[in-house]
Protein backbone atom coordinates (compact mmCIF):
# COMPACT_ATOMS: atom_id res chain seq x y z
CA UNK A 1 0.00 0.00 0.00
CA UNK A 2 2.75 2.31 0.76
CA UNK A 3 4.58 1.80 -2.91
CA UNK A 4 1.30 2.16 -4.05
CA UNK A 5 0.36 5.83 -2.66
CA UNK A 6 3.87 7.09 -3.51
CA UNK A 7 2.93 6.45 -7.22
CA UNK A 8 0.02 8.11 -6.77
CA UNK A 9 1.82 11.07 -5.74
CA UNK A 10 3.90 10.63 -8.67
CA UNK A 11 1.27 11.09 -10.93
CA UNK A 12 -0.31 14.40 -8.96
CA UNK A 13 3.05 15.86 -9.39
CA UNK A 14 3.74 14.91 -12.96
CA UNK A 15 0.09 15.91 -14.09
CA UNK A 16 0.57 19.03 -12.36
CA UNK A 17 -3.44 19.48 -12.69
CA UNK A 18 -4.66 16.25 -11.67
CA UNK A 19 -7.42 15.80 -8.98
CA UNK A 20 -5.19 13.68 -6.63
CA UNK A 21 -7.61 10.05 -6.99
CA UNK A 22 -10.00 9.75 -3.74
CA UNK A 23 -9.90 6.69 -1.57
CA UNK A 24 -11.81 4.71 -3.29
CA UNK A 25 -9.94 5.19 -6.56
CA UNK A 26 -7.25 2.82 -4.14
CA UNK A 27 -9.07 -0.33 -4.71
CA UNK A 28 -7.93 -0.15 -8.56
CA UNK A 29 -3.99 -0.94 -9.29
CA UNK A 30 -1.53 1.15 -10.29
CA UNK A 31 -1.54 1.09 -13.60
CA UNK A 32 -5.21 1.19 -13.99
CA UNK A 33 -5.18 4.48 -12.28
CA UNK A 34 -2.42 5.44 -14.52
CA UNK A 35 -4.28 4.92 -17.80
CA UNK A 36 -7.22 6.88 -16.22
CA UNK A 37 -4.87 9.40 -15.51
CA UNK A 38 -3.50 9.72 -19.01
CA UNK A 39 -6.68 9.38 -21.07
CA UNK A 40 -8.14 12.23 -18.66
CA UNK A 41 -5.36 14.81 -19.85
CA UNK A 42 -5.64 13.32 -22.96
CA UNK A 43 -9.08 13.81 -23.72
CA UNK A 44 -8.81 17.83 -21.86
CA UNK A 45 -8.51 21.33 -22.53
CA UNK A 46 -5.10 21.34 -22.15
CA UNK A 47 -2.37 22.35 -24.52
CA UNK A 48 -2.05 18.48 -25.94
CA UNK A 49 -5.05 17.41 -25.52
CA UNK A 50 -8.03 16.59 -27.42
CA UNK A 51 -10.78 19.34 -26.77
CA UNK A 52 -7.16 21.93 -27.34
CA UNK A 53 -7.32 20.11 -30.93
CA UNK A 54 -11.12 20.42 -31.76
CA UNK A 55 -10.11 24.74 -30.93
CA UNK A 56 -7.46 24.40 -33.36
CA UNK A 57 -9.00 22.64 -35.83
CA UNK A 58 -11.96 24.75 -35.72
CA UNK A 59 -10.06 28.20 -34.97
CA UNK A 60 -10.54 31.03 -37.48
CA UNK A 61 -7.21 30.70 -40.08
CA UNK A 62 -5.65 34.14 -41.78
CA UNK A 63 -2.73 34.67 -42.97
CA UNK A 64 -1.39 35.83 -39.36
CA UNK A 65 -1.86 32.36 -37.92
CA UNK A 66 -4.98 31.03 -36.26
CA UNK A 67 -7.23 32.29 -33.93
CA UNK A 68 -8.74 29.47 -31.45
CA UNK A 69 -10.99 32.14 -30.15
CA UNK A 70 -13.06 32.63 -33.24
CA UNK A 71 -14.89 30.34 -35.32
CA UNK A 72 -13.94 29.04 -38.81
CA UNK A 73 -16.96 29.77 -39.76
CA UNK A 74 -19.72 32.83 -39.70
CA UNK A 75 -21.02 32.76 -36.25
CA UNK A 76 -25.28 33.27 -36.44
CA UNK A 77 -26.09 37.31 -36.01
CA UNK A 78 -28.24 36.29 -33.17
CA UNK A 79 -25.91 34.23 -31.42
CA UNK A 80 -26.81 35.52 -27.68
CA UNK A 81 -23.76 35.41 -25.05
CA UNK A 82 -20.39 36.65 -24.88
CA UNK A 83 -17.81 34.06 -26.30
CA UNK A 84 -15.88 32.86 -23.51
CA UNK A 85 -13.00 31.10 -25.70
CA UNK A 86 -10.40 28.86 -25.16
CA UNK A 87 -8.93 28.17 -21.72
CA UNK A 88 -5.43 29.34 -21.22
CA UNK A 89 -3.41 27.34 -23.68
CA UNK A 90 0.13 29.35 -23.47
CA UNK A 91 1.53 31.72 -26.55
CA UNK A 92 2.29 31.07 -29.86
CA UNK A 93 5.55 31.63 -31.41
CA UNK A 94 7.42 31.11 -34.80
CA UNK A 95 4.31 31.03 -36.92
CA UNK A 96 4.21 30.30 -40.65
CA UNK A 97 1.57 29.69 -42.82
CA UNK A 98 1.49 28.35 -46.43
CA UNK A 99 -0.98 27.29 -48.66
CA UNK A 100 -0.92 24.78 -51.87
CA UNK A 101 -3.41 26.37 -54.52
CA UNK A 102 -3.30 23.09 -55.83
CA UNK A 103 -4.56 20.56 -53.49
CA UNK A 104 -6.10 23.33 -51.12
CA UNK A 105 -4.11 22.10 -48.01
CA UNK A 106 -3.32 25.14 -45.47
CA UNK A 107 -0.29 24.46 -43.49
CA UNK A 108 0.27 26.30 -39.95
CA UNK A 109 3.61 25.30 -38.35
CA UNK A 110 4.10 27.13 -34.55
CA UNK A 111 5.45 26.92 -31.22
CA UNK A 112 3.61 27.17 -28.35
CA UNK A 113 4.60 27.58 -24.63
CA UNK A 114 2.77 27.83 -21.25
CA UNK A 115 3.84 27.89 -17.30
CA UNK A 116 2.09 26.64 -14.77
CA UNK A 117 3.32 27.12 -11.16
CA UNK A 118 6.56 25.62 -11.06
CA UNK A 119 5.74 23.55 -14.21
CA UNK A 120 6.43 24.39 -17.83
CA UNK A 121 5.04 23.04 -20.64
CA UNK A 122 6.44 23.74 -24.25
CA UNK A 123 5.41 22.06 -27.48
CA UNK A 124 6.01 22.56 -31.60
CA UNK A 125 3.01 21.51 -33.98
CA UNK A 126 2.51 20.93 -37.86
CA UNK A 127 -1.16 21.54 -38.91
CA UNK A 128 -2.77 20.98 -41.82
CA UNK A 129 -6.45 22.01 -43.11
CA UNK A 130 -8.27 21.36 -45.75
CA UNK A 131 -11.44 23.62 -46.14
CA UNK A 132 -14.51 22.61 -48.54
CA UNK A 133 -17.94 24.01 -49.21
CA UNK A 134 -20.95 21.85 -49.18
CA UNK A 135 -20.14 20.70 -53.07
CA UNK A 136 -16.92 19.28 -51.84
CA UNK A 137 -14.93 22.22 -53.97
CA UNK A 138 -11.94 23.46 -51.97
CA UNK A 139 -11.82 27.33 -50.24
CA UNK A 140 -8.34 28.78 -50.21
CA UNK A 141 -9.76 31.65 -48.21
CA UNK A 142 -11.00 30.45 -45.21
CA UNK A 143 -11.86 33.52 -43.56
CA UNK A 144 -12.93 35.85 -46.04
CA UNK A 145 -15.25 32.53 -47.23
CA UNK A 146 -16.69 31.67 -43.27
CA UNK A 147 -20.33 31.31 -44.80
CA UNK A 148 -19.10 29.26 -46.86
CA UNK A 149 -17.64 26.40 -45.59
CA UNK A 150 -19.39 23.13 -44.94
CA UNK A 151 -16.75 20.56 -44.01
CA UNK A 152 -13.11 20.48 -43.03
CA UNK A 153 -10.04 17.98 -42.89
CA UNK A 154 -7.85 18.58 -39.98
CA UNK A 155 -4.00 16.58 -39.63
CA UNK A 156 -2.52 18.03 -36.16
CA UNK A 157 1.19 16.90 -35.02
CA UNK A 158 1.94 17.70 -31.80
CA UNK A 159 5.27 16.79 -29.72
CA UNK A 160 6.85 18.96 -26.55
CA UNK A 161 7.93 18.37 -23.01
CA UNK A 162 6.33 19.23 -19.80
CA UNK A 163 9.26 20.28 -17.32
CA UNK A 164 8.84 20.25 -13.52
CA UNK A 165 11.14 20.36 -10.50
CA UNK A 166 12.02 17.08 -10.30
CA UNK A 167 10.08 15.12 -13.53
CA UNK A 168 9.97 15.36 -17.03
CA UNK A 169 7.47 14.38 -19.35
CA UNK A 170 7.26 14.12 -23.34
CA UNK A 171 4.62 13.52 -25.94
CA UNK A 172 3.50 12.66 -29.71
CA UNK A 173 -0.11 13.13 -30.79
CA UNK A 174 -1.73 13.09 -34.20
CA UNK A 175 -4.94 13.83 -34.54
CA UNK A 176 -6.40 13.03 -37.93
CA UNK A 177 -9.97 14.24 -37.81
CA UNK A 178 -12.68 15.04 -40.50
CA UNK A 179 -15.62 17.44 -39.53
CA UNK A 180 -18.64 17.60 -41.33
CA UNK A 181 -22.25 19.59 -40.78
CA UNK A 182 -20.62 23.13 -41.05
CA UNK A 183 -23.03 24.19 -43.59
CA UNK A 184 -26.28 23.53 -42.15
CA UNK A 185 -28.32 26.05 -39.88
CA UNK A 186 -29.12 23.46 -37.51
CA UNK A 187 -28.20 20.08 -36.33
CA UNK A 188 -24.73 18.73 -34.50
CA UNK A 189 -21.41 18.89 -36.35
CA UNK A 190 -20.20 15.23 -36.82
CA UNK A 191 -16.44 14.42 -35.97
CA UNK A 192 -15.19 11.18 -37.31
CA UNK A 193 -11.08 10.17 -37.11
CA UNK A 194 -8.35 8.99 -35.12
CA UNK A 195 -5.77 10.48 -32.65
CA UNK A 196 -2.43 8.18 -31.76
CA UNK A 197 -0.84 9.37 -29.14
CA UNK A 198 3.03 8.39 -27.10
CA UNK A 199 5.00 9.85 -24.43
CA UNK A 200 7.22 9.19 -21.35
CA UNK A 201 7.39 10.44 -17.92
CA UNK A 202 10.49 10.41 -15.80
CA UNK A 203 10.81 10.85 -12.21
CA UNK A 204 13.96 11.24 -10.09
CA UNK A 205 13.75 10.15 -6.68
CA UNK A 206 16.37 9.93 -4.01
CA UNK A 207 16.22 5.76 -4.05
CA UNK A 208 15.85 5.24 -7.94
CA UNK A 209 14.11 6.80 -10.69
CA UNK A 210 10.61 5.62 -11.75
CA UNK A 211 10.56 6.01 -16.23
CA UNK A 212 7.11 5.00 -17.95
CA UNK A 213 6.49 4.71 -21.86
CA UNK A 214 3.04 4.59 -23.17
CA UNK A 215 1.07 4.45 -26.95
CA UNK A 216 -2.70 5.21 -27.03
CA UNK A 217 -4.74 4.94 -29.95
CA UNK A 218 -8.19 6.86 -30.15
CA UNK A 219 -11.03 6.23 -32.83
CA UNK A 220 -13.96 8.81 -33.39
CA UNK A 221 -16.99 7.15 -34.28
CA UNK A 222 -19.95 8.89 -32.44
CA UNK A 223 -18.45 12.21 -31.73
CA UNK A 224 -20.95 15.61 -32.31
CA UNK A 225 -20.24 18.49 -31.13
CA UNK A 226 -23.22 20.88 -30.33
CA UNK A 227 -23.02 23.61 -33.43
CA UNK A 228 -23.86 26.80 -30.79
CA UNK A 229 -21.13 26.06 -28.69
CA UNK A 230 -18.53 25.89 -31.57
CA UNK A 231 -19.72 29.29 -32.47
CA UNK A 232 -19.71 30.26 -28.88
CA UNK A 233 -15.90 29.17 -28.65
CA UNK A 234 -17.07 26.87 -25.29
CA UNK A 235 -15.91 23.37 -26.79
CA UNK A 236 -15.42 21.91 -23.33
CA UNK A 237 -19.51 21.62 -22.87
CA UNK A 238 -19.73 20.92 -26.67
CA UNK A 239 -19.20 17.11 -26.86
CA UNK A 240 -21.57 14.52 -26.82
CA UNK A 241 -21.08 10.70 -28.41
CA UNK A 242 -18.44 7.97 -27.63
CA UNK A 243 -14.60 6.92 -28.65
CA UNK A 244 -12.86 4.01 -27.72
CA UNK A 245 -9.14 3.65 -27.16
CA UNK A 246 -6.61 0.89 -26.38
CA UNK A 247 -3.64 1.49 -24.69
CA UNK A 248 -0.27 0.08 -24.03
CA UNK A 249 2.58 0.97 -21.08
CA UNK A 250 5.87 -0.28 -19.25
CA UNK A 251 6.71 0.80 -15.97
CA UNK A 252 10.33 0.86 -14.81
CA UNK A 253 10.92 1.31 -11.03
CA UNK A 254 13.86 0.53 -9.97
CA UNK A 255 14.67 -3.02 -11.00
CA UNK A 256 10.78 -4.39 -11.42
CA UNK A 257 9.25 -3.79 -15.00
CA UNK A 258 5.63 -3.77 -15.77
CA UNK A 259 3.77 -4.02 -19.49
CA UNK A 260 0.32 -3.86 -19.46
CA UNK A 261 -2.44 -3.43 -21.98
CA UNK A 262 -6.00 -1.46 -21.52
CA UNK A 263 -9.28 -0.78 -23.31
CA UNK A 264 -11.81 1.16 -22.51
CA UNK A 265 -14.59 3.66 -24.03
CA UNK A 266 -15.43 7.12 -23.18
CA UNK A 267 -18.93 8.79 -23.52
CA UNK A 268 -19.33 12.59 -23.69
CA UNK A 269 -22.12 14.42 -21.03
CA UNK A 270 -22.64 17.49 -23.07
CA UNK A 271 -21.40 19.35 -19.66
CA UNK A 272 -18.14 19.57 -19.81
CA UNK A 273 -17.51 16.31 -18.38
CA UNK A 274 -17.23 12.56 -19.59
CA UNK A 275 -17.56 8.88 -18.42
CA UNK A 276 -14.77 6.84 -18.61
CA UNK A 277 -14.88 2.79 -18.60
CA UNK A 278 -12.11 0.48 -18.40
CA UNK A 279 -12.90 -3.39 -19.74
CA UNK A 280 -12.45 -5.50 -16.59
CA UNK A 281 -13.73 -3.03 -14.29
CA UNK A 282 -17.33 -2.39 -13.16
CA UNK A 283 -17.84 1.45 -12.32
CA UNK A 284 -16.74 4.02 -14.71
CA UNK A 285 -15.36 7.09 -13.44
CA UNK A 286 -15.83 10.91 -14.48
CA UNK A 287 -13.09 13.49 -16.16
CA UNK A 288 -13.18 17.22 -16.40
CA UNK A 289 -12.64 17.90 -19.66
CA UNK A 290 -11.48 21.29 -18.91
CA UNK A 291 -8.66 20.35 -16.44
CA UNK A 292 -8.17 16.77 -16.85
CA UNK A 293 -9.52 15.81 -12.98
CA UNK A 294 -10.96 12.17 -12.70
CA UNK A 295 -13.14 11.04 -9.98
CA UNK A 296 -16.07 8.74 -9.15
CA UNK A 297 -19.58 10.40 -10.38
CA UNK A 298 -20.91 10.41 -6.89
CA UNK A 299 -17.86 12.34 -6.05
CA UNK A 300 -18.56 14.66 -8.51
CA UNK A 301 -18.03 18.47 -7.10
CA UNK A 302 -16.99 17.73 -3.89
Amino acid sequence: MKKYLVYIALLFVASSCVTAPNEALQEMDDEAVAVINEVALSLSAKPDGLVSSLYDATGSLSPSGMDAGESSFKVSVDMPGQKPGPPNRGEDKNVQITVDYRTGVHTLTFDRELTDTAVTKTLSAVYKYVYEDNNGRHLFFPRRNQDRIGNISFVGFKNGIVQGPKHRTGFQRTDSLSFTGFGRDKGAIQVRGNTYSQGYFNYNAVENTLVRTYKAEYQFEDLQINRPSVENRNLTTALSGSITFKTTSMRTNGADTLKTKFEGKVEFNGDGTALIRLRGYSEPYLINLNEGNFYEPEHRGR
